[in-house]
């Protein structure tokens, strides 16, 4: 019953997110660039649960941040999916629990998720590169996104803590 709770929470966070990413969040504009709310819970639940989890978790947002926001099919799922792989491999190199590990995870994969973002739309959309542009994305976001994730690290800390305390009570 505990694990069923745990996994309602995690829903719950999923759907959470992707409302205050698509009302809120996406109205703030900062030089023409929003934070993405949805990269940092990636990052955050592939750090504190692992590879298997957090690649789980990476497909579900993906999905879903695709009939939300995509105009293309895949392109989120690929990207979320790509760095829960690799937040997750490195996840037992980190302290979960040390917020300077969540900012500098943040930054690395906002450098990464970004970089992916202007190469895809090089490529696939044939959109004009222009690499002062992806550079100005990509310091923009990764200041963004590491301010939500000093904002949001105490409560992605403590909802990981309940649900991770509630799964492991439903254990024998």
């Amino acid at each position: 019953m505990k694990k069923i709770i745990g996994i309602i929470a995690i829903f719950l966070l999923i759907i959470a997110s992707m409302l205050i990413q698509s009302t809120f969040i996406n109205k703030v504009l900062i030089f023409g660039v929003t934070p993405n709310i949805l990269l940092v819970i990636v990052v955050t639940i592939s750090l504190w649960y692992g590879l298997y989890i957090g690649t789980s978790f990476g497909v579900i947002f993906g999905i879903l941040a695709d009939s939300f926001f995509g105009t293309s099919i895949g392109k989120y799922l690929i990207l979320f999916t790509c760095i829960a792989i690799l937040v997750g491999y490195y996840n037992k190199n980190y302290k979960k629990e040390n917020i300077i590990t969540l900012i500098y995870l943040v930054s690395n994969m906002t450098i990464i998720y970004e970089v992916l973002l202007g190469v895809y739309s090089a490529f696939i959309t044939t959109d004009m590169f222009n690499i002062f542009l992806l550079l100005k994305i990509v310091i923009i976001s990764t200041i963004l996104n590491v301010i939500l994730a000093s904002v949001m690290y105490y409560v992605t800390a403590y909802i990981c803590n309940k649900i991770e305390d509630l799964i492991a009570e439903d254990r024998w």
